[in-house]
């Protein structure tokens, strides 16, 4: 009940920021968390100053991923919430594949030769990103045929606290 009460959809993530023992922002939604969090840390620059051609870039990129890559994801590992017929599992399955592949190919683009969506540093995008990564499976065309991402990824990976991150919850990443 208490969970509920800061995130009424009952799932993970949720932020709670405090100021003491005030609580200073309840934020849930993954996106909208690194959105905040890019918001609440300007100089970490993992967002692009308010205004700027940056920030309208990763505004457009993490609701591309929001939209397009996670629905796809969510598709394939719940088909039978797109139909009842056991039979159409594979079909919806495959659909998901197909949408998840296309996804990864415009942000192979996107990130072009960059090390990451924000040039040299890695930003909220990249972070988000990585989330879909840690989803991905074998059974899914390998994302390391996107060569811009995969080489993106594989450095924020290499990222001390990102390290500390993937060993403390487990996570590898297979490209």
């Amino acid at each position: 009940a208490d969970y509920l009460r800061l995130n009424p959809t009952g799932r993970v993530p949720t932020l709670v920021e405090r100021d003491g023992r005030e609580e200073r922002a309840v934020v849930f939604q993954s996106a909208a968390i690194l959105l905040y969090l890019g918001d609440r840390h300007p100089d970490a620059g993992f967002l692009g100053p308010a205004g700027s051609p940056a920030r309208a870039r990763a505004y457009q990129w993490m609701w591309f991923m929001a939209e397009q890559l996670q629905p796809a994801y969510l598709m394939h590992f719940h088909p039978d919430n797109y139909t009842a017929d056991a039979a159409g599992m594979a079909a919806v399955d495959r659909k998901a594949s197909d949408m998840i592949d296309a996804a990864w190919a415009l942000l192979d683009d996107a990130i072009g030769r960059a090390p990451y969506f924000h040039g040299t540093a890695p930003g909220v995008c990249d972070y988000y990103m990585l989330t879909f990564a840690l989803w991905h499976k074998a059974s899914h065309p390998p994302l390391a045929r996107h060569g811009h991402l995969a080489a993106a990824l594989r450095a924020l990976v290499r990222r001390p606290a990102v390290a500390r991150m993937m060993a403390a919850s487990e996570k590898t990443l297979d490209l």
